[in-house]
């Protein structure tokens, strides 16, 4: 997870620089979990939401997507994503700026959006209620282990 304001600054500075070479610029986040993500969303927008966690069984079975319905939800075993070194882009100037700040600003800039814009990422509220409703309709099955909460 990298912010792409903070990826964009360094983009530039490197071309400025006419800096050359190989990186992998992505979040230096690398025990960010999913549980940790949505907690500190929570915290941000002080939303009082419950998570429920599902297994990736289920979404699997019902179709879900990762990445484009279910953002930032690896596959159990294809965690590759997570496990990225950035340490040369770090050396090389790429600031991350924290996580707090980037979850605020996107949630400021959802809030400008005009109404009735569908987003083209992520499940859509119906869809998530639909599948809410099925996992609880089946007794709340224990999630797998796979959910890294």
């Amino acid at each position: 997870l990298i912010d792409v304001r903070d990826l964009s600054e360094w983009i530039v500075r490197m071309v400025e620089a006419r800096a050359t070479g190989i990186y992998n610029a992505s979040g230096a986040h690398p025990t960010l979990t999913m549980g940790r993500l949505l907690a500190e969303c929570r915290a941000v927008s002080a939303a009082d939401v419950q998570v429920t966690w599902v297994s990736e069984a289920f979404l699997q079975a019902n179709g879900v997507e990762p990445f484009s319905e279910m953002p930032l939800w690896e596959l159990e075993g294809e965690d590759g994503l997570a496990t990225i070194n950035a340490s040369k882009a770090l050396h090389a100037g790429l600031t991350l700026r924290p996580l707090a700040d980037t979850l605020r600003d996107t949630l400021a800039w959802h809030s400008t959006r005009p109404k009735g814009i569908t987003l083209t990422k992520g499940i859509s509220r119906d869809r998530e209620q639909a599948l809410l409703q099925k996992w609880h309709a089946q007794g709340d099955a224990e999630p797998s282990k796979g959910m890294r909460s």
